[in-house]
C-alpha cells in the first residue's frame, strides 16, 4: 500500500513538472524583452543578436559544482558552439560572477557574456528554481530548448539550431 502511495505522489509530480515545463515552451518565451546587465558594468541586449545567431543562457551559481563543471566543458568545446552566443546569468554579486569569470579563460571571446540578475527577472522569467539550467534560443528568440540539471556538451550542441 505504501508503495502505491509513494508510485503516486511521485508520478504527480513527476506530470506536474512536465505540465509546467510544458507551459513555458508553449507560451513561446522569447529573450529580447530587457536588457541585462553584464558583470562589466553595460547592458547587453539580446533582441540585438536575433536574427543573426542562436543564443544560449546557462543560469548558474558560483559555488554550484554541477555549474563550474558544465561551464567548464562548454569552454573547452568553446569552437564546437560557434556562432552562438554564450550568456551566463547568476543571481550572485557581481563580483562573485567576475572571479568565477577570471577562473576561466574568456577575455578574448567576444560572443560571451557573464551577466547579473539583480533583480532575479531572468530567474522569475525563465522559471529558474534550481542550477544549472540551460536554455537555448533559436534564430528567432525563441526557446527551442530547456534542461534543468548538468547538461552534457553533446545534448547542448544536438540542440543548438544552425545558425546558417
Amino acid at each position: 500500500m505504501l508503495v502505491f502511495l509513494f508510485v503516486g505522489v511521485l508520478g504527480w509530480s513527476i506530470i506536474g513538472k512536465y505540465k509546467r515545463l510544458q507551459k513555458l515552451e508553449a507560451t513561446g518565451f522569447s529573450i529580447g524583452e530587457r536588457p541585462m546587465k553584464t558583470v562589466e558594468g553595460t547592458f547587453l541586449d539580446l533582441s540585438d543578436f536575433v536574427g543573426k545567431m542562436p543564443i544560449m543562457i546557462i543560469y548558474f551559481h558560483s559555488g554550484c559544482d554541477l555549474c563550474r563543471h558544465e561551464i567548464s566543458q562548454i569552454n573547452q568545446n568553446r569552437k564546437a558552439f560557434e556562432p552562438a552566443l554564450l550568456v551566463f546569468v547568476s543571481s550572485e554579486d557581481r563580483t562573485d560572477i567576475e572571479e568565477f569569470k577570471q577562473s576561466f579563460d574568456w577575455e578574448s571571446e567576444n560572443s560571451v557574456y557573464f551577466v547579473c540578475d539583480e533583480d532575479a527577472w531572468v530567474a522569475s522569467r525563465f522559471q529558474v528554481s534550481k542550477v544549472p539550467v540551460s536554455m537555448i534560443f533559436g534564430m528567432d528568440g525563441q526557446l527551442v530548448w530547456r534542461f534543468e540539471g548538468p547538461a552534457k556538451v553533446a545534448s547542448l550542441l544536438n540542440h543548438l539550431p544552425n545558425s546558417n
